[in-house]
């Protein structure tokens, strides 16, 4: 699928997913499995993702197993080029996460992600094997308390915002994302087992215009000049710029006996007059305890 979307715009897509994945699983709280939209015992998942570009078609798998409890164990992903990233995950004897540890399988290269928890067993930190992308986090009780109501914002990285709203079911209908000069809102709908039917992503980038240095003279027509030196006609110089991207996507399922979907199509537009045109296939293999 041929998309418009801007690299900016996606990376902050992307980056409030995995801000919001990396919150443990809590007693009381949904278990990952829950958080997947998997239904009944399922112990393992292999999803098969190809997709077709200009340089011909990619094939990406990812693994994930999971406890009796819902909790997940491991993660394995699998590129078009054979590399692979192992992702395993260790908690307490309560169910509380101790720490994620992630490894190249071909290099063996690996890091770790702790999480650190106070007295009352709330967690303080996510800290990174160096400490370089150590995230503090508050924990009021009247934020916990919202989790069930319509709108929570979680705390992100710095320069950051993401918020999102739920519908009765605890799905996100409503993603707003912002970074420095991208804002982002995504709408999504759902079919009748629950998974997404269709996303709406809308993006407005704000570029501010370049520090001005001095202004000139040529031909008799005022120049601004930027101090990487492009000059500027005043009449078309602008404080700053605003464009506005559109990325349509809607998706088809297989189901099997449980209710987890098998087979996973979308077909993707970005801009409104067009046709929906195909994308990506994931296929999935369960089994279940």
């Amino acid at each position: 699928m041929h998309v418009r979307l801007s690299c900016a715009s996606l990376l902050i897509f992307v980056a409030c997913i995995t801000f919001g994945q990396q919150a443990p699983q809590t007693t009381g709280s949904k278990s990952d499995r829950d958080k997947a939209a998997l239904r009944g015992p399922v112990k393992t998942v292999l999803e098969a993702e190809t997709s077709s570009y200009a340089n011909g078609p990619q094939a990406v798998t990812r693994t994930m197993a999971y406890a009796p409890d819902g909790r997940i164990l491991e993660e394995r992903f699998r590129n078009t080029d054979g590399s692979e990233v192992v992702r395993s995950y260790h908690y307490y004897p309560d169910g509380r996460l101790i720490g994620i540890v992630s490894r190249n399988a071909a290099t063996a290269e690996s890091s770790v992600t702790t999480y650190p928890y106070d007295d009352a067993r709330r967690l303080i930190e996510v800290k990174s094997c160096d400490d370089k992308e150590s995230r503090q986090f508050r924990f009021l009780r009247e934020v916990w308390s919202k989790l069930n109501l319509e709108e929570i914002t979680p705390i992100g990285a710095r320069d950051m915002a993401c918020s999102c709203t739920y519908d009765e079911q605890g799905r996100v209908k409503v993603r707003r994302l912002s970074l420095r000069f991208v804002e982002q809102v995504t709408i999504t709908t759902y079919n009748d087992y629950g998974d997404k039917a269709s996303e709406r992503t809308t993006a407005v980038m704000n570029i501010p215009a370049p520090p001005r240095e001095f202004e000139i003279m040529s031909d008799g027509i005022m120049f601004d000049t930027t101090i990487v030196g492009t000059s500027i006609p005043l009449e078309t110089a602008h404080p700053s710029e605003r464009s506005l991207e559109i990325l349509e996507v809607r998706y088809t399922y297989h189901y099997d006996q449980y209710g987890n979907w098998t087979e996973q199509t979308s077909a993707g537009r970005s801009q409104p007059d067009e046709a929906f045109r195909p994308g990506a296939v994931i296929r999935r293999k369960l089994t279940y305890y």
